[in-house]
This record gives C-alpha cells, structure tokens and sequence, in this order.
C-alpha cells in the first residue's frame, strides 16, 4: 500500500493484490523455486498490459524499497525488482536520473526508515558510475547526507555516514590524476565540492559530526589531489588558519596555559605528538 500511494496510482494496490493470493506460494521454498515469483507476475493482472514495467513512477520507489531497514521488506521488494526488472543495469541507466532526484528527496522524509533506505540507496546507486552521470548533483547529495548524518535517529546517522565514506572515496579516487584519473573529472569535483566543505555545510557546520567528516574528507583531498588544488590553497589556507583555534584539541591548548607545569616552553608544546599531551593533561 505504501508503495502504491507513493507511486500516485491507488490501483496499484488492487495490481498486487494477485501476488498476496500466492503467499503461500512464497513461503515454501520448494514452491517458491518452481513456481517462481516471476512465473506469478507474468500469470496475474499484474503484468498482463505491462502496466508496471512501463511506469517510470515504479522504478524510483520500488529501487529505495529494496534498502528498507526492515529485511523483510527489503527481500520482497528485491523478488519484485528481479522478476519485474528482467535487466537491472539497463533500467538504472535509463531511469538514473529519476532515481537519483527521488532519492534526493525521500533523504531528507519525516519517517526515518525513509531516510536511512535513500542513504543505502544513493550509495549504491553511484558506486560504478562515471562521474558525470550525478556532477550537477554531487554538491546537493553532500549536503543531504551531511544534514542526515545529524539526524536524531542513529541507525540513519550510520547510514548517512556510509554514504559519506562512499562518497569520500570515490572523490579521492577521481582527483587522484597521478594515478591515470581524468583531469577534467577532478576539475569538475573540486569545482563542486570544494566551495561546499569549506562552507557553512562543511568545516563551518555546527555538528562536530559533520565538521570533523569535513576536515578528514579535505585532508585526503589535499594529499591526493596534487598541481589540481592549487587554484584553491589561497582559500584553504585562509580557512584553516581560521578554524586552528576551534580544531585544536582542547588538551593542547591546557597545556599551552601550563607549560611551565611540565618545564616545557610554548614552543616545544606544539612538537609534542599528540599521544604525549593528552597522557601529560591525563595525569595532571
């Protein structure tokens, strides 16, 4: 029903209404593997004027239902997708920008386990792809997954987070062009990511969540990116030196106040690795 309502079609409901009638057919293996779930489409109203299959409303919400917390629905929404989807990789090309801008949406929906799927569905949807089937969209979908990565439930906080590490590493992989990466590709994510983690939904955030993420993602960045960054040190410079204050970690700057304690000078303070001062302010 979720899926029908979503879809915008009420009809839907009454379509799938002819697979509940083969639910005992689903719950025997045996059954399962002769009959088949793509045998019961194909014999059900479901699919007899390809009603489903030609719907491009479908194929955005049914993909999103195969990430659901729920494993259950997660496993019937995948029998669907498989008998329905004869060539998956063919379908996602064709419908990948449709999927790509619902899932931007739904990411940011009140019920959580909306939120988490499109967070694993998202993921999973650009692994592979060329960067520049989703570049338009590379600044929007940071943006989401880091406001998500401060959502108030935390199995979406994790999901946000896998995303973001996806997505980290794939960008590091692309500006990465000493290892054969296409130049006008690392152009084209710096020119879009860039602007965004050095700004308020980045380094400027106010969830140390989101900021450190920021921080680490721009660190790789710099150590990967090479002659491509240099149009941008002026502003990284200038960024850094203004956040050193908030970055620094806190037992640094106690012992920047107490050098003398420890017969250190100020300067000899900044050499410690940082193991050593935070054991130093430990013992205290």
């Amino acid at each position: 029903m979720s899926l029908a309502s979503e879809v915008g079609d009420p009809s839907l409901i009454y379509r799938f209404m002819s697979l509940a009638r083969h639910n005992s057919l689903w719950a025997s293996r045996a059954s399962f593997g002769r009959y088949g779930l793509g045998t019961i489409l194909s014999s059900s109203s479901t699919s007899v004027d390809g009603y489903l299959t030609e719907n491009p409303k479908l194929y955005p919400k049914l993909y999103r239902y195969r990430f659901d917390p729920n494993p259950n629905v997660r496993k019937s929404m995948n029998d669907i997708w498989s008998a329905l989807v004869k060539d998956s990789q063919s379908i996602l090309d064709k419908y990948f920008d449709n999927i790509l801008q619902d899932l931007l949406k739904s990411i940011l929906d009140r019920e959580w386990r909306v939120r988490e799927a499109s967070c694993a569905a998202i993921a999973d949807l650009i692994q592979g792809k060329e960067i520049s089937r989703y570049a338009e969209h590379l600044e929007k979908i940071w943006g989401v997954a880091f406001k998500v990565m401060d959502d108030i439930k935390e199995s979406v906080r994790v999901a946000a987070l896998t995303l973001c590490r996806v997505l980290a590493s794939i960008m590091v992989r692309i500006v990465d062009v000493d290892s054969g990466a296409s130049q006008k590709d690392a152009d084209v994510v710096l020119a879009n990511l860039m602007p965004f983690l050095l700004g308020v939904q980045g380094l400027e955030a106010q969830a140390k969540e989101v900021q450190k993420f920021a921080l680490d993602t721009l660190m790789k960045l710099i150590k990967n990116a090479g002659k491509t960054l240099k149009g941008y040190i002026p502003d990284l410079i200038e960024k850094l030196l203004g956040l050193l204050s908030t970055l620094e970690h806190q037992a640094l700057n106690y012992l920047h106040l107490n050098a003398s304690k420890y017969n250190l000078t100020e300067e000899k303070v900044y050499l410690l690795p940082s193991c050593h001062f935070i054991t130093l302010t430990k013992t205290d």
